[in-house]
């Protein structure tokens, strides 16, 4: 039985509030994000994804920078690396389709225009 996931809000099984630095400013701690099950097929470069983390203790939420077969590649829009390691079916949880701070909703981009913000995001870092 796998164990169920962190930061979900009780009786809402997919919706999660987002913590840490790593995806900022497009998430920030304490926001909302809502997440929609789907498999590594329905995923494209640029979507922001949430995943457990290798050990299982936690869940993430990063971009997806590539995708090779099964395995998601992924990087926060805050981090200057790409994660060393890849996620699998088995990790995913979904792709976040919703978000929201302080009950304002947020404009997030996938796909192809995610792909340039958060190449954006990293060029304004250097």
């Amino acid at each position: 039985m796998s164990k169920p996931p962190l930061n979900l809000i009780k009786g809402k099984e997919n919706i999660f509030i987002h913590i840490g630095p790593s995806m900022n400013p497009t998430l920030k701690t304490a926001d909302v994000v809502e997440v929609a099950p789907c498999g590594s097929a329905g995923l494209k470069p640029g979507d922001i994804i949430v995943f457990r983390s290798p050990d299982d203790t936690k869940n993430i939420s990063h971009r997806v920078i590539r995708i090779e077969g099964e395995k998601v590649f992924t990087r926060g829009d805050n981090n200057n690396k790409p994660d060393d390691y890849s996620i699998d079916s088995s990790k995913l949880i979904g792709r976040v389709v919703r978000a929201e701070r302080g009950k304002k909703p947020l404009h997030l981009f996938g796909g192809a225009a995610g792909q340039i913000w958060a190449l954006g995001l990293h060029l304004l870092r250097r």
